[in-house]
């Protein structure tokens, strides 16, 4: 979650996390500091590679993908 993103507050991630977690829900949160809502689109060069690599490490892991 971006910690400067403000469309969608920290807050409301730490809830939905919570939740997941507390009904048994495998579940990971990676923060990113100074990046915003557009961190997909315009966030910084490293940030945006380390979210595809958590995404990618994720989806693999919950696909059965190599």
């Amino acid at each position: 979650h971006a910690l400067e993103d403000y469309r969608c507050p920290l807050s409301q991630a730490l809830q939905l996390f919570t939740a997941l977690k507390t009904l048994g829900v495998e579940v990971r949160m990676a923060l990113f500091p100074g990046e915003n809502h557009d961190l997909t689109r315009s966030g910084r060069p490293k940030s945006r590679v380390e979210y595809l690599k958590v995404m990618l490490d994720w989806l693999r892991s919950h696909l059965g993908v190599a």
